[in-house]
């Protein structure tokens, strides 16, 4: 672009600077730090790109496509990280104690070990306790479901299950997973 079309793009800018800024911010409801934002922006692009400057008739109506692709593009990127923030939300409230409360970062990590140490334990049980226990605790069978499907006594079964808690118990407090040590 040599200097009289750079001065006539520049002035053309200028003249429609305003107009611009409003369409934007209306466009914006009413933000106009956010408006004053994109279209300079636009006007650093429109003046970097002299061949597209070129090709135009009328700079009014050209301007404004180029501000309103400019404020959708805008919006269309906010709307993005607002459900992206909106999802996280939810996978963390997901994750959340059922009193809604949001867990904290130290929370989860706690959290983590412990269930790691849960599962170290439940790995050193032997078959018939850990069978037990998950079928209890993990399934949620109820004592008659248990005894139909190991064979065994109702009294056996509270038997197994006390000790195999017991055992669990005692693993968990030696490697420090929830003991007092």
């Amino acid at each position: 672009m040599n200097a009289p079309e750079s001065i006539a793009c520049h002035q053309d800018l200028l003249q429609h600077y305003d107009w611009l800024h409003s369409v934007m911010a209306a466009r914006l409801n009413g933000n106009r730090s956010v408006a004053d934002d994109l279209l300079n922006e636009m006007m650093a692009e429109v003046l970097g790109d002299p061949a597209g400057w070129k090709q135009v008739d009328q700079a009014g109506p050209w301007l404004y496509r180029v501000a309103v692709r400019k404020v959708a593009n805008f919006l269309r990127t906010q709307k993005r990280h607002r459900k992206l923030n909106e999802a996280m939300t939810r996978d963390r409230e997901a994750d959340a104690p059922a009193t809604g409360e949001m867990l904290q970062p130290l929370e989860i990590l706690i959290q983590q070990e412990q269930t790691q140490a849960l599962s170290r334990a439940m790995e050193s049980l032997d078959g018939r306790d850990r069978e037990i226990l998950l079928l209890k605790y993990s399934m949620g069978w109820s004592y008659g479901e248990i005894e139909t499907h190991l064979g065994i006594g109702f009294n056996k079964i509270a038997h197994r299950l006390r000790r195999a808690r017991n055992r669990l118990r005692s693993l968990l407090n030696r490697t420090d997973g929830f003991g007092d040590e």
